[in-house]
């Protein structure tokens, strides 16, 4: 999986029509689409029919697509703890204020 396909599958419990994830990842809504065909035929993702609005489909998560998040993230997490070790403690915590500031 790659690390987009890894973002976008972690935004969509937050944001589970394609448009809305288009908006919240600043992606063209044709590359959310190929993005969710190929998770929906890994099994991470299946669309259902919004029962609010049935010309509407939503984005479900699947057990498999939420076990592929906490590994991905474990692996993401890793390999940045690994990086930020490089870091001084000072660095790390300016770093930290720096990115909550752009939060």
């Amino acid at each position: 999986m790659e690390t987009k396909e890894l973002f976008l599958l972690g935004e969509v419990e937050a944001h589970p029509y394609p448009a809305a994830l288009a908006a919240i990842l600043c992606m063209p809504k044709p590359t959310v689409t190929v993005y969710v065909k190929r998770l929906e035929a890994a099994g991470f993702l299946r669309r259902e029919i919004d029962a609010a609005d049935l010309r509407r489909h939503r984005l479900v998560v699947t057990p498999t697509g939420r076990k592929a998040i906490s590994r991905g993230l474990a692996l993401l997490s890793e390999t940045f703890g690994g990086r930020l070790e490089r870091l001084t403690t000072a660095e790390r915590t300016a770093l930290q204020r720096l990115l909550e500031k752009l939060a």
